[in-house]
């Protein structure tokens, strides 16, 4: 069986390692596999091959703007692809996040479905069922068709008339009579949601959570205890926020700023990983680390705190929380699913709160930190459910059975 992957990036960001996790292991479990990727580095790697230039993705980011269809973009590198597809002959294709200005995602699906080719589609974001905006947050205009968009220049950057409205007709279009497909959300949110969109709604919807490498991400005790002297954490309770980017509003930081404003510093350390070294406003009262120096320094951070805590306004799974339950450590967050936590979490080692609600954050903060839970016990539960190798099983599963189907 071939298997042929794409995903914007490789071996970069979440999804990226999540590509390379599923090729590596593929190939390790006997299977072929190929990953076609569009952004960022060149990889040397066999069945690695980088589709698109920088210089065209980057020019139709900004014609998009023109245009107001970020899904329609770059045919150069849409042919590339589509060549590429066509040389390898797949047994199945798995497509993972695919926006970033790097293939016309109109194109790519109607290419599959012509040519009757069984496809996974990894839904890690809201874009491919709503549209247009990867969140929709409280809006439910792509339930019927986006055509009174009322945040058309946040979701896909454009301010033309009546764009939002065409790019959903053109997804819903692609769409419609693909005979081989099965949809794989990463949560049961996220699938709830694709099943109420009139674009997907017609297909099986499987959800697979999201897999992290358990060789990396485990309880490092002795990294730990370097790293707190490093940072001078001393006997203070270290409360550590991990992010893409601090100054994201829908990353929520403002709140972790009040957090840190809130809490003892005799008693409470803030540490701010961020991903995009943006630091945070004067007033933070913490310590600010910005990016950490690969995955194995960021495993050293969740081992070393005493809690982690998610202040996103929305997310679909966020591997932060992944990572820090399977490095032992509990987490604080805000509800990110609107009025819901996320139901595949250990309950036990995750405590969720209504968004925005300070009082109880720092309550909770406090109570979780000088009380928490054994790391070892908590890092078997994460990795129970959150290991890459119970990801790439599932998806295993998941391309029998598509191949199966569509021989019948």
């Amino acid at each position: 069986m071939k298997i042929l992957q794409i995903n914007c990036v490789y071996d970069y960001g979440s999804t990226g390692k999540i590509t390379r996790d599923i090729h590596k292991n593929m190939q390790k479990n006997g299977f072929d596999s190929v990953v076609l990727y569009g952004r960022r580095q060149k990889v040397q790697e066999a069945g690695v091959y980088k589709t698109c230039t920088e210089f065209e993705a980057k020019a139709w980011n900004v014609l998009s703007r023109l245009t107001g269809h970020p899904y329609a973009v770059t045919p150069f590198g849409t042919l590339t692809l589509l060549h590429r597809l066509e040389r390898e002959k797949p047994d199945v294709v798995h497509l993972q996040c695919i926006n970033g200005y790097f293939v016309d995602i109109y194109r790519l699906l109607n290419y599959l479905k012509k040519n009757h080719i069984p496809t996974v589609l990894t839904l890690h974001a809201e874009f491919m069922y709503t549209g247009n905006c990867g969140h929709a947050f409280e809006c439910n205009e792509w339930k019927t068709g986006c055509h009174n968009c009322p945040n058309q220049k946040e979701a896909i950057n454009s301010t033309r008339k009546g764009a939002a409205a065409w790019n959903w007709k053109k997804m819903k279009e692609a769409f419609e009579g693909f005979d081989d497909l099965i949809l794989c959300p990463v949560s049961n949110w996220v699938g709830e949601r694709a099943a109420q969109s009139p674009i997907m709604n017609q297909y099986p919807i499987y959800t697979v959570l999201n897999g992290i490498n358990t060789d990396v991400f485990h309880y490092r005790e002795k990294e730990a205890v370097v790293l707190r002297e490093k940072l001078n954490v001393g006997d203070r309770k270290m409360i550590l926020h991990v992010t893409a980017s601090y100054t994201d509003p829908v990353k929520g930081g403002k709140f972790i700023t009040e957090l840190s404003q809130r809490l003892d510093s005799e008693k409470y350390v803030v540490v701010v990983v961020d991903g995009l070294n943006n630091p945070p406003p004067k007033d933070f009262c913490g310590i600010y680390y910005g990016r950490a120096n690969g995955q194995e320094e960021l495993a050293a951070f969740y081992s070393a705190a005493d809690v982690m805590v998610l202040t996103s306004y929305r997310e679909c799974l966020p591997t932060t929380c992944l990572e820090s339950l399977c490095c032992g450590t509990e987490i604080v967050s805000f509800y990110f699913h609107g009025d819901e936590g996320e139901g595949s979490f250990p309950e036990k080692y995750v405590h969720f709160i209504p968004h925005g609600d300070m009082e109880q954050l720092t309550d909770t903060v406090k109570n979780v930190s000088d009380h928490p839970e054994e790391k070892k016990i908590c890092c078997e539960a994460g990795q129970k459910i959150f290991s890459q190798k119970v990801m790439v099983e599932n998806y295993e599963k998941i391309y029998k059975k598509i191949l199966e189907q569509s021989t019948d």
